[in-house]
């Protein structure tokens, strides 16, 4: 039976008519990709591919299962390629590469390198979890709804790549004496430099140069938490280190004389973090 492609215009009924069809056994739905797939549906912004929804000989469902309960989730109608008549054993193969990641796709868009890629990607993630208030207290964590599609993310970064690449650039010198995660530091700066410029760049030098003014002074006792929890092994959480950051940030700008850092506990209940100043 040859294979015959049709581009149809897929709307919540027919996926549903479709989905009725579905191979037994099939994969697991994942969620947050059917979450993903259902935002872009909803924002206008699928972009449809050659990649097809696939039905085999016997016109069972074998692929794209994901993308019509986004038709369905997101009660939109989206252009399709749809084929017919894909072999049995087809299953077996489709679909076993792996996916590209929102780093490839700025890289693909002529966005970023491919070098450049991951880490701006890793830091337009946190920086737009943080103008979006997904980050709530010092232990809270991102789920894989709440970062950028593939798609989201080029249209995100392309604005802003100077920015992303020049914090990630003040984030790798800060690192030296602020071993935390990368992405954190690199977003915060830009959020600081928005508040005010001149203090961030001279907040960052401070850090990267390792200058003190003694005890109580917040930059200080920031790095010596951070050290102490790197040695001694302890995992610091995206939503920690921006929690540290930001109280830091702000007692700095203060005055403020700052000798320790708490973060709550889970049994008192976890520290918001602050908005910056």
């Amino acid at each position: 039976m040859p294979i015959s492609i049709t581009i149809e215009d897929i709307d919540p009924d027919i996926a549903r008519v479709y989905l009725t069809k579905n191979i037994e056994h099939n994969r697991k739905i994942t969620e947050w990709k059917v979450d993903q797939y259902g935002q872009d549906m909803r924002d206008g912004k699928w972009v449809p591919t050659s990649a097809t929804i696939k039905f085999d000989e016997d016109g069972h469902l074998i692929d794209g299962q994901h993308r019509l309960l986004a038709v369905v989730d997101a009660d939109v109608t989206v252009p399709m390629a749809v084929s017919w008549g894909e072999p049995r054993d087809a299953v077996y193969v489709i679909d076993t590469g792996m996916s590209r990641t929102g780093a490839a796709s700025l890289t693909v868009a002529g966005v970023t390198t491919a070098g450049a890629g991951p880490q701006i990607a890793a830091t337009a993630n946190v920086l737009q979890a943080i103008e979006n208030g997904l980050f709530r207290h010092a232990m809270s964590s991102l789920g894989r709804q709440e970062r950028l599609t593939n798609q989201q993310m080029v249209e995100y970064v392309r604005p802003r790549v100077d920015g992303l690449v020049e914090g990630n650039h003040k984030a790798k010198q800060a690192y030296r004496n602020l071993p935390m995660n990368q992405s954190v530091l690199a977003a915060a700066y830009i959020i600081f430099k928005r508040i005010d410029p001149e203090a961030a760049d001279e907040f960052y030098r401070l850090i990267a140069e390792g200058v003190s003014q003694g005890t109580g002074d917040p930059i200080l006792t920031l790095t010596r938490r951070v050290t102490g929890d790197r040695m001694s092994g302890r995992r610091t959480l995206q939503s920690t280190a921006l929690f540290m950051l930001f109280r830091t940030w702000n007692a700095w700008r203060d005055g403020e004389k700052m000798n320790k850092i708490q973060i709550g506990s889970a049994t008192g209940g976890w520290a918001f973090i602050p908005m910056p100043h």
